[in-house]
């Protein structure tokens, strides 16, 4: 089996990999070979993130360029809500020191009550 045939993400015996890559450097694989490789990476990890992306959704879990969607306003407004509390923080989530996503449901309910 030639390694572009296989699943990149989910290749299981990592000397496979090896193997294919000591042919590259041997000279044994085209270049036309290495691109189809490289291609179906990109498209397996395309394919992924929007599995992810689609599965956050699904889960509840919004980005900060979904709520603004969602909202119908701009990123920097959702920003501005979460810094000046605005936004309750049983609406935040924080990963990390830099990534922020919002709970759906906590949105759902707080522009729900802004409304009423």
């Amino acid at each position: 089996m030639k390694l572009h045939e296989v699943n990149i993400f989910d290749l299981v015996q990592i000397k496979e990999l090896e193997n294919w890559l000591a042919d590259v450097k041997k000279g044994a694989v085209t270049l036309i070979e290495i691109s189809d490789v490289l291609k179906k990476i990109v498209e397996q990890a395309r394919a992924r993130a929007l599995d992810y992306q689609a599965a956050s959704y699904d889960a509840g879990i919004l980005t900060i360029v979904e709520a603004a969607n969602l909202l119908q306003v701009s990123r920097p407004t959702i920003y501005k809500l979460i810094r000046t509390g605005e936004l309750p923080a049983d609406c935040v989530l924080r990963i990390g020191e830099r990534n922020v996503r919002l709970k759906k449901k906590a949105l759902d309910e707080w522009l729900m009550n802004k409304r009423a």
